[in-house]
């Protein structure tokens, strides 16, 4: 089974494979990761084993190299960050928007869509609504008692050291 099988990409981290794994039995063509564990467990392997291989079938090579052009891209955010514009993506389609952006302009789902106007509606009971925290009460001082001294007897000289003879 192992001549049978293609390496179709290279990854330096195992989620990375995974998500493509995923991405790919989605599209209905088995896969494996091969050297998952073994770099995962001590990365300083990956430029002996060639870091971790996605492989699948060479029946399904030609499918699955067509399907990796559809993976999508990671996404870079220092481009967003030199322009100082940070970017947010539409819930419904996964279409960029600008921060101050409220509606997307490809399928027309807006944040404001998603607050429930019933709520802000509705009165607070009047036990939550009036409640009020308890002023602190001033912790009550107890009466000291001297404790004895248990190590050395006041009253009783120390003992003196004993002095050995050969």
């Amino acid at each position: 089974m192992a001549e049978d099988l293609v390496t179709i990409a290279t990854f330096r981290f195992l989620h990375e494979a995974e998500l493509a794994r995923m991405f790919l039995e989605e599209e209905g063509i088995p896969c494996y990761i091969a050297d998952g564990e073994s770099i995962a467990m001590d990365w300083f392997f990956g430029n002996a084993f060639g870091w971790i291989k996605l492989q699948v079938a060479a029946a399904d090579a030609q499918r699955a190299s067509a399907a990796k052009e559809q993976w999508p891209k990671p996404r870079d955010r220092s481009i967003e960050q030199e322009a100082g514009v940070d970017t947010l993506r539409c819930l419904s389609c996964g279409k960029r928007m600008l921060e101050n952006q409220m509606q997307c302009e490809e399928c027309g789902w807006s944040y404001a869509d998603t607050v429930d106007e019933s709520a802000e509606a509705t009165e607070l009971p009047s036990n939550i609504r009036d409640w009020k925290p308890r002023p602190r009460s001033e912790p009550q001082v107890e009466e000291e008692i001297e404790l004895p001294d248990t190590r050395i007897q006041r009253d009783r000289p120390l003992p003196r050291p004993r002095r050995l003879d050969t």
